[in-house]
């Protein structure tokens, strides 16, 4: 059944408005009822939980092996970083290596090419940097040292409308935190000179590729030293500062991002593994996803028949009495209805597939062989809530990422009905198992939360920068993995 001829049998329970459904992408039935809980999910709290880290995969590997895969994986996390030309969810890029006899493919999508005079074309900024790192891995040490400072000039051009984003914002929290400072100079003193000394050059340096770069090993200095130590333990205990403090260490860990990924990819070039990613390869882009208008755009359903059809259908362990009297208590004020209706007159809502999803489906259609037998597909942020929904479900068995769990409308489901490139009717039937177990997983969380009259939880940054409090010398741990933002309902996102 089309999506046209399900909403028009539906269509009075739906409440859909008739011009609503005549640009209704041709999704099956499952497709529309993800949408719906969607719709009915991010009412209740766009976040889900707390951030999770990437789930272990259980793979018998030997330790040098074990080892060889995460040094792989960190590299290729740094890469896609350093592909993501902005902040926010438009310019996520996702990576994966296909394994052919004596070369390698790096595969890489964007949620949204940039436009050209944004910067250079992430296709062209791949192939440099590979290039460079060819020449890094058998360079002597002085030519070396010349390689890796094209690179970083490389990596600062083409990310500059990034870093002059996170410039900008750690001048506005060093501004509003300035009071907090004064406050804690007496007992601080080098934390509140060092921390007034970054905020003054960045203010005053002018905008070019050196001063990026000055302003970012300003950054990386700091988070390496005594005081950033102390700016942690602040922004943890001090409840009087603790909110404006952590958002001024969240963008001094930003700025020194970007160093942070360059140096993981410069070591990789030292490593055994790498020359077989670097001697034969070549680049592929996936062509980024068009968006497309929410099905859901004009829709008048109400956030109460959602939860009633959704317990209608739901499992037996998922039955519930208590669902609908919870979500009276906690839409007593209709302030979760009126968040929904909102979305669904919004005529700017649309989807699209994201790119780590293009090519999870690319990889698992055509049964492409990956470096290591690795299923890994890097990523420049950490998951979104459907992302990470969509590869628990999926029965590929790839690696399931890191999540902060923001649940936003802006995720599209991918069409496999009209699809003319792969086999349809296997990933139609990959499709369902898929869909059918991210709907049983929305809705239980729906339900748990209106049992428990849980009330939305406070928003949560997209990007994800730790706080460690350890030596920050060991650069190359887990931890280190790149900066996470992720996408609102117009994938503008966050910082």
């Amino acid at each position: 059944m089309s999506s046209s001829e399900y909403f028009e049998s539906f269509g009075p329970v739906l409440g859909l408005n008739p011009a609503a459904t005549a640009y209704i992408p041709d999704v099956e039935k499952s497709d529309q009822i993800l949408y719906e809980n969607i719709s009915a999910i991010f009412a209740l709290g766009s976040n889900r939980g707390e951030h999770l880290d990437e789930k272990p995969v259980i793979i018998e590997l030997s330790p040098s092996k074990s080892i060889e895969r995460h040094q792989r994986r960190l590299f290729l996390n740094s890469l896609a970083y350093l592909l993501d030309y902005a902040t926010g969810g438009d310019s996520v890029t996702a990576i994966a290596l296909q394994q052919l006899p004596g070369s390698v493919v790096y595969w890489f999508a964007s949620n949204r090419m940039p436009h050209p005079r944004a910067c250079r074309y992430p296709e062209q900024h791949l192939e440099t940097l590979l290039s460079s790192l060819e020449k890094l891995r058998i360079a002597s040490i002085e030519d070396g040292t010349k390689i890796l400072r094209q690179l970083v000039v490389e990596v600062f051009n083409f990310s500059s409308q990034r870093i002059d984003k996170y410039i900008s914002c750690y001048q506005s929290s060093f501004n509003a935190a300035w009071r907090d400072l004064q406050d804690l100079r007496p007992q601080n003193v080098e934390l509140a000179r060092s921390l007034q000394n970054m905020g003054d050059a960045a203010s005053s340096l002018p905008t070019s590729t050196a001063s990026r770069l000055s302003t970012c090993q300003m950054s990386w200095d700091f988070k390496h030293s005594k005081q950033y130590r102390e700016l942690c333990l602040q922004a943890q205990d001090n409840e009087t500062h603790a909110d404006r403090l952590e958002t001024l260490r969240h963008f001094i860990e930003r700025l020194s991002h970007t160093l942070n990924a360059v140096k993981a990819i410069a070591d990789s070039a030292k490593f055994a593994w790498f020359e077989e990613l670097s001697r034969s390869y070549t680049v592929s882009r996936f062509s980024s996803s068009q968006p497309i208008p929410s099905p859901f755009v004009g829709c008048t359903l109400t956030l109460n028949a959602i939860v009633t059809r959704l317990l209608n259908r739901s499992r037996p362990t998922n039955h519930s009495t208590d669902a609908l009297p919870g979500l009276s208590e906690l839409d007593s004020n209709g302030a979760l209805s009126n968040a929904l209706r909102r979305n669904f007159n919004n005529r700017n809502w649309k989807v699209k597939v994201h790119a780590e999803i293009l090519l999870l489906d690319h990889f698992w259609a055509m049964d492409i062989r990956l470096v290591g037998n690795d299923p890994f597909i890097a990523c420049s942020k950490d998951a979104c809530y459907c992302r990470l929904l969509y590869f628990s479900a999926h029965p590929g068995g790839f690696q399931v990422p890191a999540s902060h769990q923001n649940c936003y409308l802006a995720w599209g489901v991918p069409d496999v009905s009209t699809d003319t490139v792969y086999d349809r009717q296997f990933l139609e039937n990959t499709h369902v198992i898929i869909l059918k177990e991210m709907n049983e997983t929305i809705e239980t969380d729906i339900i748990h939360q209106l049992e428990r009259r849980q009330l939305p939880r406070p928003s949560r940054r997209d990007s994800f920068s730790s706080v460690r409090l350890v030596d920050l010398s060991d650069y190359g741990s887990e931890s280190s993995d790149p900066e996470q933002d992720s996408e609102d309902i117009s994938s503008s996102g966050s910082v």
